[in-house]
């Protein structure tokens, strides 16, 4: 399978369904999903970014297997890979279904809001149209 470079924008919907049957356009093009990143300050309610997998998050998507280890190393933004991650096996993948685990349910359902929800919510209409929750 050829992959759609990275820095590709569709400019109609053939070439846009020509880049979502390519998962790793899908993940790594910024074109698709957003994420909101934290930033300074107490009144701050951060920013939004497309999302972009930095190196350690690049590495991991190239090597991932059905089982992975991570060893977790704080602010490298693997809890945002894999929220981002199963959104889309979620999306672009039939009969898969996905959990957060943390340490305690307010911590689960702070993931699932301000990283998976917001991703989600900030597709396309048009996705989020043709792929409801």
């Amino acid at each position: 399978m050829s992959r759609v470079p990275l820095d590709f924008v569709p400019s109609n919907p053939k070439e846009l369904e020509m880049c979502l049957n390519d998962p790793w356009w899908r993940l790594c093009s910024g074109q698709l999903y957003k994420i909101l990143v934290k930033t300074e300050g107490e009144d701050s309610d951060g920013l939004i970014m497309p999302f972009k997998p930095n190196k350690a998050q690049r590495k991991l998507l190239k090597r991932m297997h059905f089982r992975n280890v991570i060893l977790k190393a704080r602010q490298l933004g693997f809890t945002t890979l894999i929220a981002i991650f199963f959104l889309d096996c979620c999306l672009f993948r039939a009969n898969v279904r996905a959990g957060i685990v943390a340490q305690d349910l307010k911590a689960a359902e702070t993931i699932f809001r301000v990283k998976v929800r917001f991703a989600y919510d900030n597709l396309q209409d048009q996705l989020r149209a043709a792929m409801p929750l």
